[in-house]
């Protein structure tokens, strides 16, 4: 995730949100990030050391209704019982109370991952662990992982095509629009990227 990061473009605002609160105790583990909450804004903020000029604000899906960010960062896409999608089971009196209650598997917690996916003006990451990857997240992988493929590859700023670029001070990705249009978005390469 924290790697995401970087590639953002400069002062980006960012959500990070989580199906729980306690989803951030596992951001705290990053190198790289701390997590303080602010009393007097009532947010808690999240500080990546690498890029202090981005807004980085974690909520919970729930708490993040009505709200937008640049970028979505929504972690906890684990296939277990307090993922996203949750799996703790009502008790048996909501149940009751919810006579009407629809029968599509995880109908409620799909509305709230959808909620989740359109806090977003500019794109969605989902973080997910390998092997571990929640029903929702593989939904969305099968449906439309050449498209998610593709966006890798897609400016943030303004959607034209990245290409590798020999710089003067080596190889780095740039926006295929710098010259019709201006964007000076850049990539720099990472480590394992380079020699290919």
């Amino acid at each position: 995730m924290a790697n995401k990061f970087d590639e953002l473009p400069k002062h980006a605002s960012v959500f990070l949100l989580g199906r729980y609160a306690f989803d951030i105790d596992k951001v705290k583990e990053t190198v790289g990030i701390s997590v303080r909450y602010d009393n007097k804004n009532d947010v808690t903020r999240v500080y990546y050391e690498s890029r202090p000029d981005l807004n980085i604000l974690f909520y919970t899906a729930h708490r993040s209704k009505g709200l937008q960010a640049d970028y979505v960062f929504i972690i906890n896409n684990k296939g277990k019982k307090m993922g996203f999608p949750s799996k703790v089971q009502n008790p048996p009196l909501v149940d009751m109370l919810l006579e009407n209650a629809e029968q599509y598997p995880y109908a409620e917690e799909r509305r709230l991952f959808y909620v989740a996916l359109t806090r977003a003006k500019r794109k969605v990451y989902l973080v997910t662990v390998e092997g571990n990857i929640s029903s929702f997240a593989r939904d969305m992988i099968n449906k439309y992982g050449e498209e998610m493929k593709k966006e890798e590859w897609s400016c943030p700023l303004c959607g034209g095509q990245l290409k590798r670029i020999k710089g003067r001070y080596g190889p780095f990705y740039g926006c295929s629009n710098y010259r019709s249009i201006g964007c000076r978005y850049t990539r720099k390469i990472r480590k394992s990227n380079a020699d290919t």
